[in-house]
């Protein structure tokens, strides 16, 4: 068994880049609220931007877009599932300026979905007028299916490789001095772009199987790891599940095998969670290593949990949300194809 988990678990790798920005976090930064870092779109304003692993790519106001971009040509369709609301608009080709503090780091150009059409979720409610439109989300996830990685989108547009700006910096670009990824550190109150031997120390690493390749790109896309999900007391046994901790949210989103039911309130097919219910969320890659526990409704737990029984062809998916970062820092390599977890011993609420 020690083996085989060794086999899994990387205690060390060895980066012959040594480039990273550490960025602090803005001001009003938090679990509740969400973390955010500023950034200016095509030499436009600079804007705090809602930093967002549960999408990929950045979706942005006309406002917030700068004069040194390249249109496309091309159309998109996008959706953030949390809330329903959805957006069109054309991509555009610019660089992205990042800052926080005295750090600043600046991205390729890379496409940006500037969003011309905002439908609100919450009413159905359409608009098409800028001063309306006011989204500003910086997506850094990995395996997000027709949001990126060439895939298609719901209206049938192409969506560009590319398009995480975390992963395109300038020092990232093949034979560059930074390994693209990043580590969100709530211990500590920042964001890191570029993954080096002395930041990655003391993190427990999980290898990811390879998604998409591209030779044009210096990275790949990974395919998420399993938790395993357990919530004592039930009359149900735990099941793994495809992991997405998402900081776009504060809540948490299960899709689970259609026996497995928690008590709560159900509408439209999916049950709020009462308050009182544990879960224990587990890494089997990492010998059973627990990454969250939580009891709804006490400290720590997200906001709330929709337990839903659409599972995705791949099978049963998780998003915890954010406040799982309570007890972990959080390590994305894509140049490598590793997700990692510097767990902490005090949680950071």
């Amino acid at each position: 068994m020690l083996a085989a988990i060794g086999s899994l678990l990387f205690a060390a790798v060895t980066y012959a880049q040594a480039t990273s920005y550490v960025f602090p976090f803005t001001s009003d930064t938090s679990l509740a609220n969400g973390y955010s870092i500023k950034g200016s779109i095509g030499g436009g304003p600079t804007t705090e931007f809602l930093i967002d692993t549960g999408s990929a790519g950045i979706v942005i106001s006309p406002r917030v877009l700068g004069s040194n971009y390249t249109s496309l040509g091309e159309s998109f369709c996008f959706a953030y599932s949390s809330s329903n609301n959805t957006y069109q608009g054309e991509w555009v080709l610019a660089p992205v300026a990042l800052s926080s503090g005295s750090v600043s780091a600046n991205t390729v150009p890379i496409p940006i979905r500037v969003a011309t059409q905002f439908c609100a979720g919450a009413t159905g409610r359409c608009t098409t007028d800028p001063s309306e439109i006011t989204v500003t989300m910086m997506g850094v996830g990995y395996d997000r299916g027709n949001m990126s990685w060439g895939g298609v989108d719901s209206c049938g547009n192409a969506v560009p490789l590319g398009v995480n700006p975390f992963l395109q910096l300038e020092a990232m670009q093949r034979g560059g001095s930074a390994v693209p990824g990043y580590i969100i550190s709530p211990s500590n109150g920042t964001i890191t772009l570029g993954i080096t031997s002395a930041n990655s120390a003391g993190f427990e690493l999980v290898p990811l199987a390879p998604l998409g390749n591209s030779s044009t790109l210096g990275y790949s896309d990974w395919v998420a790891p399993k938790v395993q999900i357990a919530a004592p007391g039930q009359a149900w046994g735990a099941f793994n599940a495809s992991l997405l901790v998402d900081t776009g949210i504060a809540y948490s989103i299960v899709q689970a095998p259609v026996g497995d039911t928690l008590p709560g309130p159900t509408s439209k097919g999916a049950t709020t969670v009462s308050n009182g219910t544990a879960f224990n969320l587990t890494l089997p890659a990492l010998g059973g290593q627990a990454l969250y526990a939580f009891t709804t409704g006490q400290a720590g737990a997200p906001a709330y949990v929709s337990w839903r029984h659409f599972v995705p062809a791949n099978g049963p998916f998780i998003n915890t949300g954010r406040w799982a970062l309570s007890g972990f820092d959080y390590l994305f390599n894509a140049g490598t194809g590793q997700l990692g977890f510097h767990f902490n011993s005090t949680r950071v609420l």
